[in-house]
């Protein structure tokens, strides 16, 4: 055991670096010292813009208070409004799944395209419609498209490949 590296002066366990290790120097001594802020409620904002507390994701821990127990490793918390160091409970919403995540935003950004959070963009004419008036998607395929798109877009493929042969 030794000092934190935070200097709070309480003690901490010495980890041993690796060659994947951030600050491994050939020669040098394989230990240094594990900090621990979440005592001392320290946080920090890295670059991707989430705020961490004692390497924690501050939205998963308030989130877990919340509901007061910890969350799945696959569960995503979204912040509704974009900015992740907002982290105000009224902004977090906790996605069960990957899936879940990717069905909000693409409804976000129908709604900032289009104004209907359910239309779609077809693939070919980029115009945002109902989905009614699309086909698609299918097991191979995950894009729609208007149906006088693709009979256009097959016609003109078929004859480029004629003229090709």
């Amino acid at each position: 055991m030794a000092l934190c590296a935070c200097g709070c002066g309480q003690e901490t366990p010495i980890a041993k670096r690796t060659r994947r290790s951030r600050g491994y120097v050939a020669g040098q001594p394989q230990k240094y010292i594990l900090g621990h802020d979440r005592h001392t409620g320290k946080t920090t904002t890295r670059r991707n813009g989430y705020t961490y507390r004692g390497g924690v994701p501050l939205h998963r821990e308030i989130v877990e208070k919340i509901i007061g127990r910890p969350l799945p490793q696959h569960a995503i918390v979204h912040h509704i409004n974009g900015d992740r160091s907002d982290n105000r409970p009224q902004n977090l919403v906790v996605c069960d799944s990957p899936a879940h995540h990717a069905l909000i935003h693409a409804r976000e950004r129908a709604i900032r395209e289009c104004g209907h959070a359910s239309w779609r963009m077809c693939s070919i004419c980029k115009q945002w419609d109902a989905p009614a008036n699309l086909s698609g998607p299918t097991k191979n395929r995950r894009s729609v498209r208007h149906k006088e798109c693709h009979r256009l877009y097959e016609l003109k493929r078929r004859q480029a490949q004629n003229k090709s042969a």
